[in-house]
């Protein structure tokens, strides 16, 4: 069942989405709906067609946190949003700080340095098709209340719609090749000067990301302005 604050939400976000096409879910701020489900964030990615199904960020503009949450996942190669889009079904991890789970080990040191204490991610679905997963998160451990999960649950199915529709899928696509673009450019350049596969110079990239706590593509940028050099032994 769901709620009568997200029922007032995915009223907006219908009458925006036929008001203007495209502009449904970017004139809903993460913030209110993270106020709806009791969390301190939430974002939506989309999975991308390169980069091994890594997701791209495409909403939740007004929550840094998450924005960051988006780059290590990227950096780090795992994360909710990567196992929400593998799979296929949502992901539920209420205390990042619980050291029994052995999953995402790099991404959680990061996250919980970040005061990210739990995450939950919900599977964007057309159909069969993976579109993507919405990402909740909290700055304290706990686990979503079931209202939270039935709310989540609706909107993700909105969501999905809002960005799968013609115009707002075009941009999204064309906005993932910006973001990713000197990512890939930096990997090509990487796989040259040290003569391994595009893969393992992604892995590379990625790496060097983590171990300097830069964000991937700060360290993209360094690589395509020719500021740095993975063959250089200065390095």
């Amino acid at each position: 069942m769901v709620t009568t604050a997200m029922q007032a939400c995915l009223a907006r976000l219908r009458r925006d989405q036929q008001a203007s096409p495209g502009s449904g879910l970017p004139n809903l701020a993460s913030s209110t709906i993270g106020r709806v489900l009791g969390v301190t964030g939430a974002g939506a990615f989309l999975t991308s067609r390169t980069a091994d199904r890594v997701p791209a960020p495409t909403w939740g503009d007004d929550d840094p946190a998450g924005r960051r949450l988006a780059d290590l996942q990227f950096t780090t190669g795992e994360g909710p949003a990567i196992d929400v889009i593998r799979a296929g079904v949502a992901v539920f991890a209420p205390d990042l700080a619980d050291l029994s789970e052995d999953r995402w080990l790099a991404f959680t040191v990061e996250a919980v340095a970040l005061d990210v204490r739990a995450v939950f991610g919900f599977p964007l679905l057309m159909g069969a098709i993976r579109v993507g997963a919405l990402v909740l998160h909290q700055d304290r451990p706990g686990p979503l209340s079931t209202p939270a999960i039935a709310d989540a649950t609706a909107f993700a199915e909105a969501a999905t719609s809002s960005l799968l529709s013609d115009a707002v899928a075009l941009e999204i696509d064309d906005s993932l090749a910006n973001q990713q673009m000197v990512v890939f450019q930096a990997s090509g350049m990487i796989s040259v000067q040290l003569g391994v596969d595009p893969a393992e110079a992604l892995a590379r990239l990625r790496a060097y990301a983590y171990g300097n706590n830069q964000m991937t593509s700060q360290t993209a940028e360094n690589v395509v302005a020719r500021r740095l050099r993975f063959d250089d032994d200065q390095r």
